[in-house]
């Protein structure tokens, strides 16, 4: 479905969870896990986005910087929602995207999940962890080759499963490529102008933070000062880096089941 050139797929029906992923990915990368595992979902719609300029979402001329992007996504829920409560779940920048969303419409916020979020958009800001690589078989890539180097740099379990849904979840979205938009924009115009806001006074959110305990990516510290009030769940996932979806999915689940029930 494109709306506002925001382009998305929805499945069931019922409060809305609107899903964002990571910066160079779409949305098959959180369709392929959260809508293949066993969850009781309810009643719940669940509608990912491709945030513009990647997957499927055009790009306007007039976005020049990330809060032009999350005004976009924001006029995209307030269309859809039509002001009615609803529930975010994202990873990497998508999460940061995510707090965005919820600094400006607190009010329809009922809870969020986030794996990996940003926290800081500048990169040599972040105090991230120290890569680690649990080999627990010998991979042998016969298809994919030219990503199995970004695989090992980023999955802490290197096994056939997690090779697997790595090519699943992240292949088709380095395939498609994106906006070179996204691939020469300054750290200055990827930062959210608000961003100390969403890091220092944003103790309202309720919800899960799942972090990866080697994420090189974005780290885990920055992201406890995020989740340091008493509705934000923090935690961290052991022997998972950047893609803990991959890395530990079963402990994903058992967290994102209970962001479903409301136990928080």
């Amino acid at each position: 479905m494109a709306s506002n050139q925001i382009y998305s797929q929805e499945f069931g029906q019922g409060i809305p969870i609107y899903f964002v992923h990571g910066n160079g990915l779409n949305s098959t990368s959180m369709i392929e896990f959260y809508e293949s595992k066993k969850i009781e979902y309810g009643c719940h719609r669940r509608v990912y986005i491709d945030i513009p300029g990647m997957g499927d979402s055009s790009l306007k001329s007039t976005i020049k910087n990330s809060d032009d992007v999350l005004n976009e996504l924001i006029k995209y829920v307030e269309k859809d929602s039509k002001g009615s409560p609803f529930k975010l779940c994202g990873y990497s920048y998508g999460a940061y995207l995510c707090q965005g969303i919820a600094w400006k419409l607190p009010q329809q916020v009922q809870s969020v999940f986030f794996t990996g979020p940003v926290v800081k958009a500048e990169s040599n800001k972040r105090q991230t962890e120290n890569h680690y690589n649990q080999i627990l078989e010998r991979v042998v890539p016969f298809e994919n080759i030219d990503y199995f180097e970004d695989y090992l740099s980023m999955n802490v379990v290197i096994n056939s499963v997690t090779w697997k849904n790595y090519q699943k979840m992240i292949v088709p979205a380095l395939e498609k490529g994106i906006s070179n938009f996204w691939l020469t924009l300054k750290d200055a115009d990827y930062t959210l102008s608000f961003e100390n806001d969403l890091l220092n006074k944003q103790s309202y959110l309720k919800g899960y933070l799942l972090v990866g305990e080697y994420d090189n990516i974005v780290g885990i510290k920055d992201q406890y000062k995020l989740a340091n009030n008493k509705l934000l769940d923090y935690q961290v996932i052991h022997n998972s880096g950047h893609n803990l979806l991959i890395d530990q999915p079963n402990k994903v689940i058992q967290y994102f089941q209970k962001f479903i029930e409301n136990r928080i």
